[in-house]
């Protein structure tokens, strides 16, 4: 037997909105600034923010340093008032049944980019591509700066090979998934995800539903400018190459999973706050022995029933003479011991044969009473003596 930590629900499941819809990137709802100013600062840490990123086991890589996996099940339903219940650190809300994405990044074999895999912005005389092109189950996205001598030159946007030769690249493997996901009510930060069981599927992003999105946000030309500046500042401030892996998965994944999806449908997640307990966990081998042991004292219990019911008598034996069953059941030792619930044939067989003593027996008052006994020992009775 084992107690182990359990979530024990304070309240009913309520129909929530959760999770993702499908990707369809027709269904970005942000304006371009939006999402070149969400481009400009939470590329970085996009990754990592608590409240709908946590850690994943990998599903289409093998586990290793070159694979980072992470589950997106979403942010607390906006419909849901964490503060309905007091903030206590035991108070927890789960969202059951939320659809929600796994990316798997790792790093494949390079692959050479076509023109038209690319979305490129050019500002001042710089220059910027971003690459994504669909390989077999997997997306392959890249990024391109203008090399320093065509921006000297002021030819970024005369020559365009740069464009199509990436300086970092990233693979990705999207699939959808289940997920029972814990939020501490505190803080709305993911405590746990727990994918469902046998839920999770390989998607097919199409890489051109990626560059429509990158389009349509390089569109405004003062955040066209603003992305150029920064990506060339990050390729000259950032030296280590994980950092700049993390930016460009940010990006990706922003542009999957933030813009490129539809608003999450009613149901079938539900949502409730519970609370930390504990439950008590009984191996198998144990259970087995009880309910055998239950089984064997039911089916006796059972039997000794009928047996009553069929055969035995429902009331207490009783004799042909009254004085002994009367005196039998108060007897603490002698010949009438155990016929309190005799039958003519008992009380015959244990009286037959036996003679019986008629006396006294002085007391301590000094009043004598008579006693009728089977053996020898009393005193006589005398006459004119008053007795018990």
């Amino acid at each position: 037997m084992k107690i182990v930590p359990a979530l024990v629900p304070t309240t009913e499941p309520q129909i929530v909105r959760a999770g993702y819809g499908s990707f369809n990137a027709s269904a970005v709802n942000k304006t371009p600034d939006e999402i070149v100013v969400s481009l400009l600062i939470r590329t970085g840490s996009y990754l990592t923010e608590p409240d709908h990123v946590a850690g994943a086991t990998p599903f289409s890589c093998a586990s290793s340093d070159e694979c980072v996996s992470v589950v997106l099940p979403g942010v607390v339903p906006s419909e849901v008032n964490l503060s309905t219940n007091p903030t206590n650190d035991t108070i927890v809300y789960v969202v059951d049944n939320a659809t929600g994405f796994q990316l798997d990044f790792y790093i494949g074999v390079d692959q050479s980019f076509q023109p038209g895999d690319c979305v490129v912005s050019l500002a001042n005389t710089s220059g910027l591509a971003l690459c994504v092109k669909n390989v077999n189950s997997s997306l392959n996205f890249g990024w391109s700066l203008c090399p320093q001598n065509l921006v000297d030159d002021g030819e970024c946007a005369m020559n365009l090979t740069w464009s199509t030769s990436p300086i970092l690249t990233t693979w990705v493997s999207v699939s959808s998934l289940l997920t029972t996901t814990t939020y501490r009510q505190s803080n709305a930060s993911i405590l746990s995800v727990t994918p469902k069981s046998n839920s999770q599927y390989f998607v097919d992003i199409p890489a051109e539903g990626i560059r429509s999105i990158l389009g349509y946000a390089l569109t405004n030309n003062s955040g066209s400018v603003a992305l150029v500046e920064l990506a060339v500042r990050f390729s000259n401030s950032i030296e280590r190459e994980d950092e700049k892996l993390r930016i460009l998965r940010g990006v990706l994944a922003l542009l999957i999973v933030e813009w490129g999806t539809n608003p999450p449908e009613l149901g079938p997640s539900s949502g409730y706050f519970a609370a930390s307990g504990y439950i008590i966990s009984v191996s198998p081998i144990p259970r087995a022995i009880f309910a055998l042991l239950s089984l064997g004292v039911l089916t006796w219990s059972l039997l000794s029933l009928l047996f009553c019911w069929f055969f035995a008598s429902p009331t207490p034996n009783t004799s042909g003479f009254p004085e002994v069953d009367f005196a039998a059941k108060m007897a603490a030792d002698g010949i009438l011991v155990g016929l309190g619930n005799a039958t003519d044939t008992e009380v015959i067989k244990r009286i037959q044969g036996k003679g019986l003593y008629v006396g006294s027996i002085p007391l301590d008052n000094g009043v004598e009473r008579v006693a009728v006994v089977t053996g020898r020992g009393l005193q006589p009775l005398r006459y004119g003596q008053p007795y018990l």
